[in-house]
């Protein structure tokens, strides 16, 4: 179940209102109230994606969380930041390539998502170079009924950095038998089965990896690239021209000239900076940018970068390289440097309180977190005095039972909600209540 219908009308509350309206770029709200905010976004009048920058992967992860459940998976993406290194010899997981090339793809225009989205990255995401030649290969959508050849359709898998094997088990892998195509797409959670009868998608499912067993039908499925840097024709190109010009990793220079993938070999995404994008290049003048706690973001930025440096350091004195600043190309910049010349909207949120802000969003936080059950019911219990609504939420169905339970015999009369229509009963009930007292 999900809490989307409460954000319209609290997209229109004072408090937010206020904020929407505001020409100051800096406010300031709890903690706590930063999914709700972003909720009220979406729901907002309007159009444009919502990005909302947070200074760690933890963060992010959490927040992305939290309005999974508050709005639903389907209006909430996670720009994750690669796990590896600057120019460490290890590629970033599948899957993190996968999320991060369908959110650009998204954000871009080049698929319709299902309306406007939140996207939550951790300010390493976005200060990091995007990979262009993998955005500029697009995407595949398989729809039954519709033709696509496979021949063309392999062919564009192999190029995307997908890996041909007998038998499909890890995301980023093909297989072909006859008229049969099993894919496991780079950010998908089950791969995808796709029978064809000559040039035609005839049937399209999702398949079981441990047992091979086909699962439950689809209507289509979008398939995006398997690495950030594709070795495109002008990638080739530059490769060649490089093997002449920095002789100090020529053997690296040659294997992306012959187009032969390896690990590592996004850490050098920015010596081709012809395909090398920032991330505010991808984002449209209805787009809103929201940077929560912008003095930790500024600083962890400044982290990664004297990081990046060091190593760079390191290695150009391994391979004899001189003035490494002028042979190493950066893959993080300065967050002015990257929204340099974004059309989005910008706005900065701190969630400690600031005196020289002077917009804030009046909420406030409830600690329920206590080994005493009696405290707990205590702390309900003055909140129903003052007039709030409580909603408790389980993480499942055993616990929400338990926890009415647990209530039952208290002052409090729990009401257990079954389904998402009876949620979005009292939600609509209570929101009348509020607008009308």
């Amino acid at each position: 179940m999900h809490f989307r219908s409460l954000f319209g009308p609290l997209s229109k509350s004072h408090s937010f209102q206020e904020v929407f309206s505001s020409p100051d770029e800096t406010f300031f709200l709890p903690g706590s109230a930063v999914p709700f905010l972003l909720g009220a976004m979406c729901e907002a009048e309007g159009s444009g994606h919502i990005i909302s920058v947070v200074p760690t992967r933890q963060q992010a992860l959490d927040l992305y969380e939290e309005l999974r459940e508050l709005m639903g998976p389907e209006s909430v993406r996670l720009f994750p930041s690669w796990e590896t290194l600057p120019l460490e010899r290890v590629s970033p997981s599948v899957e993190t390539m996968g999320m991060r090339l369908k959110v650009l793809n998204e954000l871009t225009g080049q698929v319709n998502s299902t309306g406007r989205l939140i996207v939550v990255a951790p300010v390493r995401a976005v200060s990091q170079l995007a990979g262009g030649s993998a955005l500029d290969a697009g995407f595949k959508r398989l729809e039954v009924g519709k033709e696509s050849r496979l021949e063309d359709l392999i062919q564009w898998l192999a190029d995307s950095g997908y890996r041909r094997e007998y038998q499909v088990e890890h995301r980023g892998e093909f297989a072909v038998r006859g008229s049969i195509l099993d894919v496991f797409p780079s950010e998908a959670d089950l791969p995808i089965r796709a029978d064809f009868f000559g040039d035609e998608i005839d049937r399209l499912s999702l398949f079981d990896p441990s047992d091979q067993l086909s699962l439950e039908p689809l209507a289509r499925a979008d398939i995006f690239p398997a690495r950030e840097l594709l070795f495109s024709p002008a990638v080739k190109t530059k490769a060649a021209a490089l093997l002449s010009e920095l002789t100090y990793a020529s053997s690296t220079w040659e294997k992306i000239a012959n187009g032969q993938f390896f690990e590592g070999a996004e850490s050098w995404l920015p010596w081709f900076d012809d395909s090398a994008r920032s991330f505010g290049r991808f984002l449209n003048s209805d787009d809103k940018v929201l940077f929560f706690e912008p003095a930790r973001l500024r600083a962890r930025v400044s982290d990664l970068m004297l990081e990046e440096a060091s190593i760079s350091e390191v290695l150009g004195s391994t391979w004899m390289v001189p003035k490494v600043h002028e042979h190493f190309p950066e893959l993080f910049s300065k967050l002015d440097d990257v929204f340099a010349g974004c059309e989005a909207s910008i706005r900065f949120a701190n969630t400690l309180p600031d005196a020289s802000v002077r917009v804030e969003i009046s909420a406030k936080s409830v600690d329920l977190v206590s080994k005493d059950p009696d405290a707990i019911i205590s702390r309900l219990s003055q909140m129903l005095k003052d007039r709030f609504c409580v909603l408790v939420c389980a993480a499942n169905e055993a616990l929400a039972n338990r926890l009415v339970q647990s209530l039952a015999g208290t002052a409090l009369t729990p009401i257990a909600i079954q389904n998402q229509e009876e949620l979005d009963t009292l939600l609509q009930i209570l929101i009348q209540a509020y607008l009308y007292s």
